[in-house]
């Protein structure tokens, strides 16, 4: 590998342009300008990893991870998510790919983050063991729960499984619970996310600052907070969210269950049953959500989720090669975890 035929350095706001051209080059398809804005340059207090290739031509690469907090056995460390490993067409083979990665890790490691994770597609997971040392951990559960099948098929079969699906079971309602739209305050929602893992766990720790960055409207994901209230008290919360009509033609009516937040299963269980309500109302046709972890899975499949394949996941230590916690927890809507 020549490496003297790149020029890398971290990426700064002006380089935004050029990394949403790499994106199209790549991917065929841009995001909306907000979405990005927020994504690469939006969170102040915990900036993100970035780092670029440059030739002649300009950007040629981009490496990005988001910086998270994890817990594993009552031990606090901070982590990052791969989010974005792109390589222009006329780069590859030339390995800035394995190049940008090395840099990223130095920086990352640097900061003092311990451990990186992410979720490839198939394509680029044998690239990411092969030529990053990361470790294959897992296929994380997929979990459907269909809401308006006709939206995908036209027609009178497809008003007829809208039907069928209206009668399937959405969790529990009632109990004495009321759900309502919005955040909950600060403290109660400090309550709700408390990390309660099984020992030999590890888990992505939600901060009330990464929360309001995750969640806000910039990302141009529509997501909304819902709370769970016991005799005014939250009990338990979630958030789901869909793209909205800024991403044009990748605004695709799938919705991304992203949060179930709290341990009151009662609670729980009306806040997905109002999640799904809505869903239905915001025009989704699908609710998606990869969840592993097992005191929510049975709730999903109370609320008619049904499993639709897996996601990968892998993950390294940084910067050593030592093998990542192997057991891991999660819950998200989409591949960009974070």
């Amino acid at each position: 590998m020549d490496t003297a035929a790149w020029r890398w350095r971290p990426a700064v706001p002006d380089d935004l342009a050029g990394i949403r051209a790499l994106f199209d080059a790549v991917k065929q398809g841009e995001r909306p300008l907000a979405h990005d804005r927020w994504r690469f340059f939006g969170r102040k207090d915990v900036p993100a990893v970035l780092m670029v290739g440059e030739d002649s031509d300009g950007i040629a690469g981009l490496n990005a991870l988001i910086p998270t907090e994890a817990v594993l056995d009552g031990r606090r460390f901070a982590a990052c998510q791969s989010i974005d490993t792109m390589v222009h067409p006329r780069a590859r083979g030339r390995g800035l790919f394995g190049l940008l990665a090395r840099k990223a890790r130095e920086e990352a490691a640097a900061r003092g983050i311990e451990v990186i994770y992410g979720f490839p597609n198939d394509t680029s997971l044998p690239m990411f063991v092969k030529s990053q040392a990361f470790h294959y951990i897992d296929d994380m559960p997929r979990w459907v729960r269909w809401i308006r099948p006709s939206r995908r098929r036209p027609g009178a079969g497809g008003a007829v499984l809208d039907r069928l699906v209206a009668l399937l079971p959405r969790g529990r309602t009632g109990s004495g619970v009321e759900v309502a739209a919005g955040k909950p305050d600060g403290a109660a929602l400090a309550r709700l996310i408390e990390p309660r893992p099984a020992p030999g766990e590890c888990r992505v720790v939600r901060t009330l600052a990464e929360l309001e960055w995750r969640y806000a409207p910039e990302a141009a994901m529509g997501y909304e907070w819902l709370t769970a209230r016991r005799g005014g008290e939250a009990v338990a919360a979630a958030v789901w969210g869909m793209r909205d009509a800024s991403w044009g033609k990748r605004a695709n009516g799938r919705a991304g269950l992203m949060e179930l937040l709290g341990t009151d299963r009662d609670g729980l269980a009306c806040v997905l049953a109002a999640a799904i309500d809505r869903a239905r109302e915001g025009g989704a046709w699908r609710l998606e959500a990869i969840c592993s972890r097992d005191e929510l899975t049975p709730l999903l499949r109370r609320a008619a989720f049904l499993r639709a394949g897996t996601v990968p996941f892998d993950g390294r230590r940084c910067p050593d090669d030592a093998p990542p916690p192997y057991d891991w927890g999660v819950i998200t809507g989409d591949f960009d975890g974070y």
